[in-house]
């Protein structure tokens, strides 16, 4: 039997969704995807069902042995989302020719992940449409799909990254060193570059750096002991005693040398590279979730080893036209202004400041839990 329908078009009035992870007025639990099916008919017909579907996937492979890949390897995949609505209430009759359908489908979006495509895992989205003709043995249908893009922000513009609260973080080591580190709350991937700045106190000779190794560590713990979300059997066996998998990328390891001086105070400006396309954007979801932390090891003159981490959240900003010249002041001062950018109130998006108003002190630096204490002693070298 030859299937009555010619052709289907697929037609979404976008394919790249921004969402906002943070808490705040662009935060939403649900979101709409709208667009046209249009359906050729090569004779008079009666057209059953014209589904629209949105599909979220994730897949991950967990690799026990790198040289022998196929025959170690294991694979998981989690259904994140899977919306589907009817165009047609009921079967209808269509004459031959072109006809065009509009649509709307509305989707839970609160704990969506973003879109990635790393070596070990990926995160995928899809639209598709099945439209089902009329048939007496047979119901001949015809199907066609687009990869959707989800993005996840944590910025509600690109140019608000100069604004993002600092974090400080201090220690020492008894009688001999203090250390002060200042650095963003988070990275913006779409800048390629995370800067940060530092300050070292040498209470003794021998006790200033001479160099500083800085990395990324990309921290991917994903399950492979557990069933595709909303289905009853597993589609793969249980290998893992407890089903959880940690698996940690090195990223863009930096060195700086740092020049010597009779100062027994250093200052330091550094930064990290974030072009590789292993880094993700940091996220958290039913099946995966990937945290980052920021690596310093100090080498100096005589005194042993530093060893310090901090953690970092790696985020996006949606894309935008480039502005004619950024703004000259922060938005605003607290989290949900620098996060949203939006201010109808005033058109130049600043709020205005007396001049007698000082800022307190929680509006111009946040201070953190102390990092990870220095490693006297190393069971594993943190550089290879």
């Amino acid at each position: 039997m030859i299937c009555p329908i010619t052709s289907v078009s697929l037609s979404p009035n976008t394919t790249n969704i921004d969402l906002f992870s943070e808490q705040g007025v662009l935060n939403a639990t649900s979101h709409s995807l709208a667009g046209t099916v249009t359906v050729r008919l090569s004779s008079h017909t009666v057209i059953r069902a014209i589904f629209i579907k949105l599909k979220g996937v994730s897949r991950s492979v967990h690799q026990r042995n790198p040289e022998r890949l196929r025959m170690t390897d294991t694979h998981a995949m989690f259904v994140l989302c899977k919306e589907k609505m009817s165009l047609l209430d009921s079967p209808k009759p269509f004459n031959a020719g072109e006809h065009t359908f509009s649509w709307t489908l509305s989707f839970p979006c609160d704990g969506l992940p973003p879109t990635i495509n790393l070596p070990q895992h990926q995160i995928a989205y899809s639209i598709s449409v099945r439209v089902v003709a009329d048939g007496y043995l047979r119901r001949p249908s015809l199907c066609t799909s687009l990869p959707v893009t989800i993005n996840r922000h944590s910025l509600g513009a690109l140019h608000l990254a100069s604004y993002i609260p600092n974090i400080r973080y201090r220690g020492q080591r008894a009688d001999k060193i203090r250390y002060e580190f200042e650095l963003p709350k988070m990275a913006c991937m779409q800048l390629g570059r995370f800067d940060f700045s530092g300050k070292l106190v040498s209470f003794l000779e021998g006790c200033r750096a001479v160099k500083i190794a800085v990395r990324l560590d990309q921290i991917e713990t994903y399950s492979l002991g557990q069933a595709i979300l909303g289905l009853e059997k597993p589609s793969f066996k249980q290998t893992a005693s407890d089903g959880i998998i940690s698996h940690v990328t090195q990223i863009g390891q930096t060195e700086f040398n740092i020049e010597r001086s009779n100062s027994l105070t250093q200052f330091l400006s550094l930064h990290l590279m974030l072009t590789s396309p292993l880094v993700s954007p940091t996220l958290k979801s039913k099946a995966l979730d990937i945290s980052h932390r920021l690596r310093l090891r100090l080498y100096f003159e005589s005194e042993k080893e530093m060893a310090l981490s901090f953690p970092l959240v790696i985020s996006t900003a949606p894309a935008q036209e480039p502005l004619s010249s950024p703004p000259s002041s922060p938005i605003s001062l607290n989290e949900e202004g620098w996060l949203r950018g939006l201010i109808s109130e005033y058109d130049d998006g600043v709020y205005p400041v007396s001049a007698e108003q000082l800022p307190s002190y929680d509006d111009v630096l946040s201070e953190g839990l102390p990092p990870l204490v220095f490693m006297d002693s190393l069971t594993t070298p943190l550089y290879t």
